[in-house]
């Protein structure tokens, strides 16, 4: 064992103590949602989905400790599978893929937000839904637009230069969007 091995655990140690310590706070705090809008399989489904992305057969397996080709393991898997449609219909929870049929899930990071807050933990960054920086960068698109549509009788270099910084400005105003909806949906 070298000694970058032993750093490497001890960091591995103290991260795994910080995430099983917030593991119990936010077990609390999910009492408290029980209280206000979640019923006990939701929290369930949420507390599993702190460890990370599951399918619902996972979930199934995890909450009721039976796996697939057991009995009543079709009626755990609708159950699940109703309440994740409900936590995703909160904005709590969201499928890491389109398509298919075994769709692993994940906390959304409005979800993530609003477990610290009961906690009384302001996340470090704050929710919005388009990130700040991206206005600019949308109003340049729109600008350039208007621009480029009013130069293009005008000499064929300078409405090259603006229609060529419209598309380029554009594309990333794009990507920005594709990248604002990904993390909504």
């Amino acid at each position: 064992m070298s000694v970058h091995d032993g750093i490497v655990d001890r960091d591995r140690a103290g991260a795994e103590q910080s995430l099983s310590h917030l593991r119990s706070r936010l077990r609390r705090s999910m009492k408290e949602l029980a209280r206000s809008e979640f019923n006990l399989l939701q929290i369930e489904i949420v507390e599993e989905l702190l460890s990370g992305r599951r399918t619902v057969a996972e979930l199934v397996e995890a909450i009721y400790s039976i796996s697939r080709g057991h009995e009543g393991f079709a009626t755990h898997y609708s159950r699940v599978r109703r309440e994740i449609r409900q936590l995703e219909s909160k904005g709590f929870v969201v499928p890491r893929k389109l398509f298919g049929r075994d769709k692993p899930y994940a906390l959304t990071q409005l979800a993530v937000a609003k477990l610290t807050r009961i906690e009384g933990v302001e996340p470090g960054q704050s929710q919005h839904v388009v990130p700040r920086m991206d206005y600019p960068v949308y109003l340049g698109a729109i600008l350039l637009w208007i621009v480029a549509s009013t130069v293009l009788g005008a000499s064929e270099h300078v409405s090259t230069i603006v229609v060529a910084a419209f598309f380029f400005t554009s594309g990333i105003a794009f990507c920005r969007f594709l990248q604002t909806v990904r993390r909504v949906i």
